[in-house]
């Protein structure tokens, strides 16, 4: 019985045996189309590789996951904890702690979701503009703030309530956007020296190029008009300011005012 059944599974042999070698040709195409395919791929994971390297994936940066209010979210721990440099301290000073920091140090009690995502019982409208200014800190990309103002106060009011000091401090642009004077550098540095409220709402409401140069225009625009923020730029490129709670007239000769300031936001000295 044994050798009955050798002799079959050797005649099975011998007969796949003689098949194989008609399809040798066949095998033989088929492989080289297997090798090309697999150089190719090869090829592909290589610059796969060298455009994952130059984007700085660090994949072994822990995601945190965020559940706002059920919609869900997720970025690098590190983005969350990065150090952001206040402006004009040469990196010297960095701003205070945010939210996020007191929740991961364990600070700030945490409450879990069903899927182990941290929640927060806030409206997710902004949160993803909170995430990207925590994303593109440090980095050479541009955070871009909503275009409209009520979307602006919204996300300053959820800037405020996680603690982004400096989302806060770069909105200042906002507030002079308009100005054909102030730059980017100078608008940060007026905010840093009058520390007005990210939520103050400014309304350009006196151009001299605009409405005219002489004390009449300025009058019959700015009169009546109290908290007023005054920006002059010489024909020497002198750049000076002030500010006053007080309302314009055409009547006063002076008034005093507790609250006021005079100063130079270029040349960094005092104009009186």
């Amino acid at each position: 019985m044994e050798n009955e059944d050798f002799e079959k599974l050797l005649e099975e042999f011998v007969q796949k045996t003689k098949h194989s070698y008609e399809l040798n040709d066949e095998l033989a195409d088929l492989l080289k189309s297997m090798n090309h395919i697999l150089i190719k791929k090869h090829d592909y994971n290589i610059q796969l590789e060298a455009m994952t390297k130059s984007y700085h994936v660090n994949v072994s940066d822990d995601v945190v996951n965020f559940n706002v209010g059920g919609t869900f979210f997720s970025i690098y721990k590190s983005d969350l904890l990065k150090k952001i440099p206040k402006p004009f301290t040469n990196g010297n000073e960095v701003f205070g702690p945010n939210l996020f920091e007191g929740l991961l140090s364990g600070m700030v009690n945490v409450r879990y979701d069903k899927n182990n995502a941290i929640f927060i019982n806030r409206d997710p409208k902004y949160f993803s503009y909170i995430l990207n200014y925590l994303r593109m800190a440090n980095t050479n990309e541009a955070f871009v703030y909503p275009s409209n103002s009520e979307d602006l106060t919204g996300l300053l009011k959820e800037a405020e309530y996680f603690k982004i000091e400096g989302l806060k401090q770069t909105e200042i642009l906002n507030h002079f956007g308009d100005s054909l004077i102030l730059n980017k550098k100078l608008a940060q540095e007026l905010e840093r020296i009058c520390e007005f409220s990210s939520y103050d709402n400014w309304c350009m409401i006196y151009r001299g190029s605009l409405h005219g140069f002489s004390a009449k225009d300025f009058h019959q625009k700015c009169d009546g008009h109290d908290k007023t923020l005054t920006i002059v730029k010489t024909t020497q490129g002198y750049i000076f300011g002030g500010f006053t709670n007080l309302k314009w007239d055409s009547i006063s000769y002076w008034q005093l005012d507790q609250g006021d300031f005079i100063d130079d936001f270029y040349n960094y000295y005092l104009v009186v």
